[in-house]
């Protein structure tokens, strides 16, 4: 048989329990299905701000029917899935990285066959993402004006478009933002509850064809059943 990268060998050898002694040796030949490869990808730029700066994932087209999965993290924190699917072009904003790490935060692509349903290993690239919102006492610059007026326009936009899977990835954005700037204690309380409560709005006016578990949220004003495939961190 000849033998190449796909073909996995396995040896057993085999001996007689009755009286310890070496019967025979035989071996089985595995046959494995390709990972996809001859593709690259790009990344650009490798510098940006939180949620005003485009970035962008390109892959070469491979002679299959692939799938794509871009995914970032920022510190030791979980990669976080931003899509999948078969765009091999894809934009997307990102949240700051960690100031201790250089603002450093990493996307992954990870491209799986559809024909053979194998993958690549997750394929790292490291950007660095400056923090758009910081507080001046030096300035009358208010960050949660601004990331109530730009953000919350921008993701009206997106909820016009209807594509739910960039609505929570936003939504996603704009409360990581607003969570670091409610750790300030020179906060905006009254515009940081008005985002909150737009960001709880919209998540529950999103349609979801697997809502089979709830949570409860609670605004100023209304009390919202949210899908758990949904649920995110707003406090």
């Amino acid at each position: 048989m000849d033998l190449d990268a796909n073909t996995v060998v396995l040896f057993y050898l085999l001996n007689s329990e009755s009286q310890s002694s070496f019967l025979g040796r035989t071996q089985i030949f595995l046959k494995t299905n390709p990972a996809p490869k001859g593709m690259t990808c790009q990344v650009q730029p490798i510098k940006g701000s939180e949620l005003y700066t485009h970035f962008s994932i390109f892959c070469t087209l491979g002679k299959e029917d692939l799938l794509y999965e871009y995914s970032f993290s920022v510190g030791n924190r979980p990669p976080r899935i931003l899509y999948q699917g078969r765009d091999f072009q894809y934009y997307f904003s990102l949240p700051s990285g960690d100031r201790s790490d250089d603002n450093k935060v990493t996307i992954y692509t990870k491209i799986r066959s559809s024909t053979y349903e194998t993958a690549t290993k997750p394929c790292p690239v490291t950007v660095q993402v400056q923090p758009s919102f910081l507080r001046d006492s030096s300035s009358h610059h208010d960050p949660d004006l601004e990331l109530s007026e730009s953000g919350l326009k921008n993701l009206s936009a997106l909820v016009q478009l209807g594509n739910s899977v960039e609505i929570r990835n936003y939504i996603s954005l704009l409360s990581s933002i607003l969570n670091r700037l409610s750790m300030d204690t020179e906060a905006n309380t009254h515009a940081q509850r008005r985002i909150r409560n737009i960001l709880i709005c919209t998540v529950c006016e999103l349609e979801s064809s697997e809502q089979v578990h709830t949570h409860i949220c609670k605004t100023d004003r209304r009390t919202f059943i949210i899908p758990s495939n949904i649920f995110f961190k707003l406090l």
